[in-house]
């Protein structure tokens, strides 16, 4: 567990124009994924992919796709990736399984309560990172450090039920102790909701890395945590259905080899000079903008990223097994599930 401590200031995203289809769905938009022919290929032959995140893309926790996006790593492989935004976890699994998308990234926690618990044909074809990497933002006055600190206490969550919400009723348990005894309130993950911390209204929220560091710039009594040696289920990877593996396999493999070219260029820029010019020809929001926060945000990112080993984005079946046997440990899956039939590292190189 690592912890710092600095202050706060208001994030204002400025949205880019390619960047997303803000409030627009239906299978004409989301591309890629039905079996007509409207959007099979776009432009210059490119094939059109619907790529569902769970934030805006204006956050340095989006870094890999925006990356892939502004080099054109994407295009060379012969993407033509939309981003489009939806409200959590729950809705982008609807969608790629309804065939109206046809990758997301979320939580392993997702991916296997829809296959395991729901019976949806969902994959994991790639994973991102291994480690929770939120980090939990509380005040010095009274410093949230580990899950039990929560106890009998109020916990800011971007959602109930949604992934955030889901890993830390994971942590409490691996600590012995019932998700209910911690309350949860919806609230913005910004780095102004650290006024409700300091008024006592929650005790804590969990934010991305980016907008952990803008609140321990600007906020000398703020307290930032790192939850990751908590829980073994808390990391995130790219998913898609078997049925779309099937009818779309040659787009999801070229949408994989992106991310893995897209990790492995910014690891190797040590200085992340190249990364940034690259990154601000297509986005601008305050955490890019910023030198300090985006550099530091994107030395923390690489650091989990599944970009280190010989093969990027390749998912450890050990690791995995065990993500699923502590969610059946903690009642949040169903024993007896199968899930190496969940995963796959087929499309990988």
């Amino acid at each position: 567990m690592s912890v710092h401590s600095g202050f706060d200031r208001r994030l204002f995203l400025r949205r880019t124009g390619l960047a997303m289809l803000a409030g627009v769905a239906g299978p004409g938009l989301l591309a890629a994924c039905g079996d007509d022919d409207a959007g099979e290929a776009g432009g210059g032959g490119l094939k059109e992919v619907t790529f569902l995140n769970l934030v805006p893309i204006e956050t340095m926790s989006m870094s890999v796709e925006m990356y892939a996006d502004a080099s054109g790593i994407f295009e060379k492989n012969g993407l033509k990736v939309t981003f489009q935004v939806t409200k959590g976890a729950a809705q982008a699994i609807q969608t790629i399984v309804s065939g109206r998308a046809l990758v997301t990234r979320v939580g392993v926690v997702d991916v296997v309560t829809a296959a395991g618990d729901k019976g949806q044909k969902v994959l994991n074809i790639g994973t991102y990172n291994e480690n929770y990497s939120q980090r939990i933002i509380s005040a010095k006055t009274d410093p949230v450090t580990k899950p039990s600190d929560l106890v009998g206490k109020t916990m800011g969550v971007s959602s109930i039920g949604g992934t955030s919400d889901k890993t830390m009723s994971l942590m409490l348990v691996n600590e012995g102790f019932e998700p209910g005894q911690v309350k949860r309130q919806q609230v913005g993950l910004t780095p102004g909701t650290f006024e409700l911390v300091r008024r006592g209204e929650i005790a804590a929220y969990n934010v991305s890395l980016d907008t952990s560091i803008i609140v321990s710039q600007q906020n000398a009594d703020a307290v930032s945590a790192d939850f990751s040696e908590f829980v073994k289920s808390g990391g995130q990877v790219y998913a898609t259905t078997a049925d779309l593996m099937s009818k779309e396999r040659d787009a999801l493999a070229s949408f994989v080899t992106s991310i893995g070219e897209s990790m492995t260029a910014i690891i190797a820029d040590t200085a992340l000079d190249d990364t940034l010019r690259t990154l601000r020809t297509k986005y601008t929001f305050d955490a890019l903008d910023d030198d300090t926060v985006a550099k530091e945000s994107l030395k923390l990112l690489r650091d989990g990223w599944k970009a280190h080993d010989a093969t990027p984005l390749m998912t450890d079946t050990a690791h995995w097994s065990a993500a699923y046997d502590e969610l059946v440990k903690a009642g949040m899956a169903k024993a007896g599930g199968t899930p190496a039939e969940w995963m796959t590292n087929d499309l990988l190189a």
